[in-house]
Parts: C-alpha cells; sequence; structure tokens
C-alpha cells in the first residue's frame, strides 16, 4: 500500500510540476502579450491621429482650392480682368468679392490680385511681401511658399493662375490670385489632438524647416533642435502631406508606451504566486492523504472529462475533504473560464469586423479628391460660361455625392443622409428618366443620429435590381418614421420600397440567410453583399437593439424596413 500511495503521489507530484511549468509560461507569455498590445495599441493610435491630421489639413487645402477657384472664375474678377476701362468703376464691386471671400473661411488672412506685369491690382486682409517677379508672371502655376512677415511670423502663400476659360483653343493666362494662410491655424490642429501627455507634433516642410508644433512642443524650444540626441529614446513616426511636400512628425515617449501596465503586472503577479501556492497546498495534501480516497478522486478526474456538470459529494473535513472542495471550485471556475473564453472570441471577432470596416473605410480614404473635385469643379464653370445648366447641376451634385461618400464621422445626423440620397436622385433620375425618387421624412427626426451611407446601397438595389428591367419605370419611395408600437416608441425606421419586378422567393430566402449568418462572399451579387454589409454595421453599432425586414412580391416590388433605437 505504501509503494502505492507512493507511486499515486510522484504521478501527481508530476502533474503538479507540469501544472506549475504550464503557469510560468502562461505568465511569461502573458506579460509579453500584454506589452505588445499596448505598444500596438499606442502606435496604431498614434498613426491615427497623424492620418487625421492629415486629413484635416487636406480639407482646410481643398476649402482654400475652392475658394481661389472661385474667385479666379467670378465674372466680377473676369471683367475686371478683361475690360481696363470699366476698372476705376469696378474697384469696388471686385473689392467687394475679395472681401467676402475672406471672410467666408478663418483660415484666409490676406487675399492679392496681380497683373501679368506682377503689378498688385488690388488686396484685402493682411498684407505681406510676396516673391511674385514680372519674370516668372508667365510660367508660374498652381504653386505655395513659405513667407515671414517682420514680427517673424510664419505665413503660406498660395499662388493661383486666373486663365481666360472663353478661349477654347487655348488658355490665356490672365494674372495670378494670392491667398494668404496663417499657420497659427495648423498649430490649433497639433493641440486639438492627443496621443500620449509627452508627445511632441511638429509639422516640417520639404527642406525640414520648422513650421509648426503643438503646445507641449513649444514648452520645450530645444528639444527639436537636440532630436539627434533625444531620438533613442522616442518612437518616431513621420506622415507625408502629398499635396505639398510637407511632414508631419511625432515624438513618443518609448517609456509612455507601455503606460498602465504596472497595475496589470502586479495584478498577473499576485495570480501567478496565488496560482504557485495552490499547488503548494495541494501537494501537501496529497502527502497526508489516503489511497482509497486518492483512487476515488482519480476515478471523478477520469469521470469529470465527459461528465462535465458532476462534482464530488465528500462531507470529510480532512485533507482529502478540503482537495474534493478545491477541485470542484477548480471545476466551477474552468466552466467560467470556458464562458469567459466564449465571450472573449465574441468580442474578438466583433472587433475583427469592425477593424474590417475601418480598412475598407481606409482604403477609401486613401482616394486623393483634389483632382477630381477641381476637375468637376472646372467642368461646372466652363458649364456656366457656356449656359449649360443642366450639366453644371449635375456636375455639383456628382461633386457633393463623392464629398460625401469620402469624407466625415461613420454616426451623422438623418438630415444629412437625406441630402446625400437627394444629390444622389437628381444623377439616377438624369440618368434614368422614367425612374422617380421620392422622400416622407416625420420632420421631429431630422436632428436624430443614425449609422452613414446605409440608405444609399438601398436606393441603389431599388433602382438596378427593381427598376432598370421594367419598360415602364417606377418610383422608389424613402420613408422616415416612427413606430406606431408603444413598447417602440423610441425607434427610428427607414423604409425603402420600390414598385418594380420584385424579388424571386428562393432567392429572396438566400439573401435573409446571407445577411442572419454574416456570409459575405458567398452570395453572388452586389444586392446580397450590400445588405449583409447594412447589417452587420447595424448590428455592430446596435447591438441587439436594431431589426431589418426584407418583403417583396414578384411583379409588384420590394420593401426594405430598417429600424433602430435612439441610443447614437
Amino acid at each position: 500500500m505504501k509503494k502505492i500511495r507512493e507511486n499515486l503521489f510522484m504521478q501527481f507530484l508530476s502533474f503538479i510540476l507540469l501544472l506549475l511549468f504550464i503557469v510560468t509560461a502562461v505568465f511569461i507569455m502573458n506579460s509579453y502579450n500584454a506589452k505588445k498590445i499596448t505598444r500596438d495599441n499606442t502606435l496604431q493610435l498614434n498613426e491615427n491621429v497623424l492620418t487625421q491630421l492629415v486629413g484635416k489639413m487636406d480639407e482646410m487645402f481643398i476649402s482654400m482650392q475652392n475658394l481661389m477657384s472661385s474667385v479666379a472664375y467670378n465674372p466680377v474678377v473676369y471683367t475686371y480682368y478683361k475690360e481696363e476701362e470699366k476698372r476705376p468703376l469696378m474697384q469696388d464691386d471686385l473689392k467687394d468679392v475679395l472681401i467676402n471671400t475672406l471672410i467666408t473661411d478663418d483660415y484666409i488672412s490676406g487675399i492679392e490680385l496681380y497683373n501679368m506685369e506682377g503689378n498688385k491690382l488690388l488686396g484685402v486682409g493682411k498684407r505681406y511681401t510676396s516673391i511674385v517677379s514680372p519674370e516668372d508672371i508667365n510660367t508660374i502655376e498652381y504653386s505655395e511658399q513659405i513667407l515671414a512677415d517682420d514680427g517673424g511670423n510664419i505665413k503660406y502663400a498660395i499662388y493661383y493662375p486666373i486663365y481666360d476659360l472663353k478661349n477654347v483653343q487655348y488658355f490665356t493666362k490672365l494674372g495670378i490670385c494670392v491667398f494668404y494662410l496663417s499657420v497659427d491655424n495648423i498649430t490649433d490642429f497639433l493641440n486639438e489632438v492627443s496621443i500620449t501627455d509627452h508627445t511632441y507634433l511638429y509639422v516640417v516642410d520639404k527642406e525640414f524647416n520648422l513650421i509648426a508644433q503643438n503646445m507641449i512642443a513649444q514648452k520645450d524650444k530645444d528639444f527639436f533642435q537636440n532630436l539627434k540626441i533625444t531620438k533613442s529614446r522616442y518612437y518616431v513616426s513621420e506622415m507625408k502631406i502629398d499635396r505639398n511636400g510637407w511632414t508631419i512628425i511625432s515624438y513618443v515617449p518609448i517609456t509612455e508606451l507601455f503606460q498602465g501596465l504596472d497595475f496589470l503586472n502586479k495584478e498577473m503577479k499576485m495570480l501567478y504566486f496565488f496560482s504557485i501556492g495552490i499547488l503548494i497546498l495541494l501537494v501537501y495534501f496529497c502527502y497526508k492523504a489516503v489511497i482509497n480516497p486518492l483512487h476515488q478522486i482519480d476515478l471523478f478526474v477520469k469521470r469529470n472529462s465527459t461528465h462535465t456538470e458532476e462534482r464530488m459529494d465528500y462531507k470529510s473535513r480532512n485533507e482529502i475533504g478540503t482537495l474534493t472542495r478545491n477541485l470542484n471550485r477548480m471545476l466551477d471556475e474552468r466552466d467560467t473560464m470556458n464562458r469567459q473564453i466564449q465571450d472573449s472570441q465574441k468580442k474578438i471577432y466583433e472587433t475583427q469586423l469592425a477593424k474590417k470596416q475601418m480598412e475598407i473605410l481606409a482604403y477609401r480614404n486613401q482616394i486623393n479628391p483634389h483632382f477630381l473635385y477641381n476637375t468637376l469643379e472646372c467642368i461646372r464653370a466652363m458649364a456656366m460660361y457656356q449656359g449649360c445648366e443642366n450639366v453644371s447641376e449635375l456636375t455639383v451634385a456628382l461633386s457633393n455625392v463623392l464629398r460625401y461618400a469620402v469624407k466625415g464621422e461613420n454616426i451623422v445626423r438623418i438630415k444629412d443622409e437625406l441630402n446625400y440620397i437627394q444629390e444622389y436622385s437628381k444623377i439616377i433620375e438624369c440618368r434614368f428618366s422614367k425612374i422617380k425618387i421620392c422622400l416622407e421624412a416625420d420632420e421631429t427626426l431630422l436632428e436624430k443620429k443614425m449609422v452613414r451611407l446605409i440608405l444609399q446601397p438601398l436606393v441603389e438595389n431599388a433602382v438596378f435590381h427593381g427598376l432598370e428591367p421594367m419598360i415602364d419605370g417606377g418610383k422608389v419611395l424613402i420613408k422616415v418614421y416612427r413606430s406606431n408600437e408603444e413598447r417602440k416608441r423610441e425607434w427610428i425606421y427607414l423604409g425603402v420600397e420600390d414598385n418594380g419586378c420584385g424579388i424571386a422567393e428562393q432567392r429572396l430566402q438566400d439573401i435573409c440567410n446571407s445577411m442572419r449568418n454574416d456570409e459575405i462572399g458567398k452570395e453572388n451579387g452586389n444586392q446580397s453583399i450590400g445588405l449583409v454589409n447594412i447589417y452587420q454595421r447595424l448590428k455592430l453599432t446596435y447591438n441587439n437593439n436594431m431589426e431589418l425586414f426584407i418583403t417583396s412580391e414578384r411583379g409588384k416590388g420590394t420593401k426594405v424596413v430598417i429600424g433602430f433605437e435612439e441610443t447614437v
């Protein structure tokens, strides 16, 4: 019996040592993974902040470009350049145009107009010394330069050539428009974002000359000059602004990458030593035990592998009783841990889904809209000069649709989503004269919030899958309303209904199954993929406080209804 007990004890001791090794390995891996995750999250935040800054500065430059275009192609400006005899009488009108443009955007601090001889015709706002030589006036194109006034303050000048668009064969240059921008606005952008408490943010030009810096950096004026010395203690990230060659640089202290880990490390150490203590106690109880109770425990452990809900019923208060109760508690903790793992896997899935959506958004935002917007604005201006109002109106609608599609937050007002649909409808109705798109909305809901770009895929499906095959065309009705059910009075409903060809019953069932099972890619056709994407985005935002219904009848049409609670 002694030999048997010793054998059992040695087996159990080996098992304890194995558990100790596993606990130690898990502790080391968790410590490593915690540091890695914290570092990666901080660096991802840093990248997101830099992307946000680049986006804001791009928006600022786009606004400047649009305003410059509006000045360059303003009829008053055009007449002032073309008809010199009218200039004395048009001086006040031209000044009003420049002043109105100046007060439109806070970024602008001054505007000046130059003729082809390099002479300044008129200027409003603050005055600066720009470098516009008569020799370069014929060759200068859209460009920019950094200036400094007498006080040492850095300013930014943008040069925009003014052409005679009525000359359809060759663009004849009439002069130059100069806009001035104070870099104080860039400093405000840098101060609005935060990565860590001691992160330095700088904006430099192509020659690495300092243009702007955040407030933290301003307090440490010698930091930028000592970068070679301090660079080893900071994680450095750079992001270039393709439009003008500027670079945004962030310096994140390496010590701050692991902020918040001290408490976690203490908790993990306590858990580790607690686990070791439990293992030592188990060895002690095993040493004091007898063969029969150990055998019962052995049989119970083997039986529990298939009967996980079973627990030992041992009433003794000796060591075996304690061991039994500990074993039962460990099994309870195991079940709890399994449930926690399942919950964690669910959260990981949701996180991956959110990451997928952000990656899609990031790829979408990689599209540089400057050239497209400027081209559309040029088309609009030429259409207005040629008297083609329909072309101008359609161009504006397309520009608004593209701008809304690539810029903005994920959560918007219902009013903004409906305005976007109205612009989209102009394009659809121009393309398909037999198709009409109508809106009916409860005005009390226009300021409420919703997920962005939900209605457009539904309208697109209704047009191209429901109405386009119809010879006589049809109508798409978009409705925004509240629920009539008392228990859902705080819910908002969006309905998209068409009187088109409808969806076959089996096809409708396949679409619904794909949507409920999140099966992207298993169903062919953009209609199914679009609905699955909408359902996933709604569920990610509202959890279970949303619903989506699809009803259809062949030859009579299709109706899609989305409902969600006012929680965003």
